[in-house]
């Protein structure tokens, strides 16, 4: 194929609002030309709301078909909406499937310990500013945060091991 010309700015005329419509990119590119999407591919790689409350309950399921999933979203798209997108998100990594008769089941590729993490850097930079003292914070002031005795000194011992490896 040649050399690959990015799309002009606000270029919603001559190719309306198809940027970014399946099939539709591939031909796009197929021409010689390439998407702002091309640029951000590393933003297109992270899952949307949508997307995200998908793999919520993929990860809550621990495995999931379809309609699994639907059953557990609030206000859910059609069937052939959720499947498309959860093709999507196992074409962006985050997710993978086996055959069980004539369906699919999903499960998350990331292991639930690494979703963990992963989820809560999101939430700490995202509401938190990253600061981990704002986070416990906040969890602490939360109605129903109460700690048993045990709970206290686990926490407890926690942080004194990380103040004695630096963190």
């Amino acid at each position: 194929m040649g050399e690959m010309k990015e799309l002009p700015s606000g270029s919603h005329g001559q190719y309306g609002n198809c940027v970014g419509v399946p099939g539709v990119d591939r031909m796009i590119k197929q021409v010689g030309l390439s998407t702002r999407a091309d640029d951000q591919s590393q933003d297109a790689m992270q899952p949307g709301r949508r997307e995200r409350e998908i793999t919520d309950a993929i990860h809550r399921l621990g495995e999931a078909s379809v309609s699994d999933v639907r059953a557990m979203l609030a206000e859910p798209p059609t069937y052939s909406a959720v499947r498309g997108m959860m093709r999507l998100l196992e074409q962006k990594g985050h997710l993978r499937h086996r055959r069980d008769g004539l369906r699919y089941v999903y499960a998350p590729t990331l292991e639930p310990a690494a979703a963990r993490r992963r989820a809560l850097r999101h939430l700490l930079i995202t509401f938190f500013g990253g600061s981990v003292e704002q986070a416990a914070t906040a969890l602490f002031e939360l109605p129903d945060a109460q700690l048993s005795d045990e709970q206290r000194a686990r926490l407890e011992g926690i942080i004194r091991s990380a103040k004695k490896a630096g963190r």
